[in-house]
């Protein structure tokens, strides 16, 4: 509770009091006060000072008793208020702790229940100095126990918040109503003993009829607020009263988002607390909203201890949510590697599928890059080459696409399939690694894959080998690298280039096909500067690849930018592209229709006898 404001400035300051009469009243001057106000020219009883405080205001916080006799006897409204605080000479005695000036002003008839501005009596002032004497007096008087003031807070709220206890039994002997809620959060004064771990003060509101199923704006118990701020003991004592009273439908009862206080214990990740509702009976294949068990949330927030704790009780390993993830999937989405060795090591289903793509934890993370789990997963025996069930993928075409290279390096070294195909984009067809990689013009990744493996370059999509799709994108490095490779083994991708020059082409550099096709450690940096960085969101939702392939083909003087968006490049970094629904008749042409002009034959001839040679000598 905020300190009272109608403490006067004239009196703390020691500033002038304005008039005569003031000073008179200040020093406690009773009898000087009495023939100044009976003398032939009196002043004003109820005269304001500069700060607005009447004389009987200075006279009740300072204790002078015989000022205040003076002051009524001579006309002195008794329930005159402040000027800026709207508080009568009761609130200003009562919150200076003047209980002399608080039984003469009540003798005399003041309001005991007058409220200031903020909507509060005297009791809230006696409250906030913990001051047992005044709020007897006033308690006596008649002043209200159960008052609210505009945050809906009663006295006994206010004696809750401070952990007051001899003031709660002074106010609850007095009658106050324990059930009252307050505006902003909602809580009863048992929410608050509750959340601050006052024991006293929940066992006195307890005794008194306060209820333990009250709910607050969030729909939480008492109990869910003791388990947020881990105050393991008063948790145990709320828990098993609850049970006692009400039993599981108490003890698990469920706040706005389906959280019991077992889930709030989890999430802090305070095992005494978590131990202290299992102890109870807290049930923890409850679920939220969300359909989260008391298991998968400590995988979510990666909350070891509690987990622990949840597997030695022999909690189901494999709970799912509404998207179907286990806690190991979960863990292994969100990178945990001590959860996800804990739930391996206890014996976790290690090829569960989860989420809208049918992963499984391997795959989910790979696709976040989690390196650690993704050692972790394979130390335990999880599949490297087990592939997602609506579209194909496994752990090394996803670790690919999102440029993942430490864990495509360790999926290498695990002998993870290199040459495994999934669903491409829409027109691409089947992809392996190293489709992708081109289809992204990730270079980097795409020399990763050719040093840790040997992939298929033969390999057919739809759009063609690796070397094709080069082609066709404008993806000059990755040409060069390719043919640098294994330029004798992709003859159509010649021909296309064959067509191509015979054209006068400007897509692929013509001089690439003349010898000069640098080392693998001489190439510069990829076409892209940026590697790929596809959408990583719990829906595992991927760059739509498809619409850009499509207007790549639409538009040829563009090309596929890192995020997966169409972006303009120069003539000399594109082959010319077309509609998707003209690509086969341009392909056909390329291969069945073209055909060499006079000298074409030995200069192709010269150009295969120079790759050859090139290929030797390296």
């Amino acid at each position: 509770m905020p300190a009272p404001t109608f403490l006067c400035l004239s009196l703390l300051l020691g500033s002038s009091f304005s008039s005569e009469l003031h000073e008179l009243a200040a020093k406690g001057a009773g009898d000087a006060v009495e023939l100044l106000l009976r003398g032939p020219s009196p002043p004003d009883v109820n005269e304001r000072n500069a700060e607005g405080d009447v004389a009987l205001h200075i006279a009740s916080a300072l204790g002078h008793e015989s000022v205040m006799v003076a002051l009524l006897s001579n006309g002195a409204d008794i329930d005159m208020t402040t000027e800026s605080g709207d508080e009568t000479a009761l609130h200003i005695a009562a919150g200076m702790g003047r209980s002399g000036s608080c039984a003469f002003l009540l003798r005399r008839g003041i309001k005991a229940d007058a409220r200031n501005l903020q909507g509060q009596t005297a009791i809230f002032m006696a409250v906030a100095r913990a001051n047992i004497d005044i709020l007897k007096l006033l308690l006596a008087a008649g002043a209200s126990p159960s008052v609210s003031d505009e945050q809906w807070n009663t006295p006994l709220h206010r004696a809750v918040t401070t952990e007051w206890s001899e003031g709660v039994h002074e106010l609850l002997l007095a009658g106050a109503d324990v059930h009252t809620h307050n505006k902003i959060k909602g809580a009863t004064p048992l929410h608050i003993g509750a959340y601050l771990g006052s024991r006293g003060v929940v066992e006195l509101l307890l005794s008194h009829g306060a209820r333990l199923e009250a709910r607050d704006n969030d729909k939480a118990t008492p109990l869910h607020r003791a388990a947020m701020r881990r105050h393991t003991d008063l948790v145990a004592f709320l828990a098993n009263n609850a049970m006692q009273r009400g039993g599981s439908a108490m003890l698990d009862s469920k706040g706005d988002d389906g959280s019991t206080a077992l889930h709030v214990s989890v999430v802090t990740g305070h095992a005494p607390t978590v131990a202290a509702l299992l102890d109870a009976g807290a049930s923890p294949s409850e679920v939220t909203n969300s359909g989260e068990s008391a298991l998968l949330l400590a995988a979510h927030y990666n909350k070891v201890a509690a987990m622990q704790l949840l597997v030695e009780r022999g909690v189901s390993l494999d709970d799912t949510q509404h998207q179907g993830k286990t806690p190991l999937y979960v863990a292994s989405e969100f990178g945990h590697d001590q959860v996800v060795q804990l739930l391996t090591a206890a014996g976790a289903t290690l090829e569960a599928r989860g989420g809208k793509r049918g992963f499984t934890p391997l795959i989910v993370a790979a696709h976040e890059g989690h390196a650690r789990v993704v050692a972790a997963l394979i130390e335990s025996g999880a599949e490297v080459d087990v592939a997602a069930l609506n579209d194909g993928v496994t752990s090394l075409i996803q670790a690919v696409v999102h440029n993942h290279s430490d864990v495509v390096s360790l999926l290498l070294e695990e002998m993870a399939d290199i040459n495994a195909q999934a669903e491409g984009p829409i027109g691409s067809g089947l992809c392996t690694p190293l489709h992708y990689a081109v289809l992204l013009d990730n270079l980097e990744m795409g020399k990763l894959l050719l040093t840790k493996g040997t992939p298929d370059l033969t390999a057919q999509s739809s759009m063609g080998t690796p070397l094709g799709i080069a082609l066709k994108f404008g993806r000059q490095k990755f040409v060069e690298l390719l043919c640098e490779i294994d330029w004798n083994g992709c003859e159509e991708e010649q021909r296309l280039l064959a067509a191509e020059i015979d054209a006068g082409g400007e897509g692929v550099d013509v001089k690439l096909l003349m010898g000069n096709v640098p080392g693998v450690d001489d190439l510069g940096p990829p076409i892209m500067s940026k590697p790929v960085e596809l959408n990583s969101s719990n829906d595992f939702a991927e760059v739509n690849l498809t619409q850009a392939f499509y207007d790549n083909m639409k538009h040829p003087a563009q090309g596929i930018s890192a995020q997966g968006q169409v972006q303009e490049m120069s003539s000399s970094d594109h082959v010319e592209m077309v509609d998707a629904d003209e690509e086969e008749a341009v392909l056909r042409n390329a291969r069945e229709e073209t055909r060499p002009g006079p000298g074409y034959q030995g200069d192709l001839e010269e150009l295969r006898a120079n790759s050859r040679k090139q290929k030797d000598e390296l």
